[in-house]
């Protein structure tokens, strides 16, 4: 296993976790048959979700859910 690879070295993986939505230059880095699971806004930036199933990749996307004690992860498919 490789920990500390360069940046573009994680957009050739397997797999990508990021915290923000990907900017058009990272989906066009993966590579098809990846996943991607991210932080992904499709009513703000329609543009670079349209751009994934162009790319061949699967997204998931995740954003917090409010509750009562805090808050926790809930995911959604980005694409249908």
């Amino acid at each position: 296993m490789t920990i500390g690879v360069g940046t573009g070295e994680v957009w050739g993986a397997d797999g990508v976790v990021e915290v923000t939505a990907p900017t058009l230059v990272e989906i066009n880095g993966l590579r098809q048959g990846a996943v991607i699971i991210s932080g992904m806004t499709p009513v703000r930036r329609p543009e670079q979700v349209g751009a994934l199933p162009a790319q061949g990749v699967t997204a998931l996307a995740h954003s917090p859910a409010r509750r009562a004690g805090g808050c926790v992860l809930e995911s959604k498919p980005a694409v249908e």
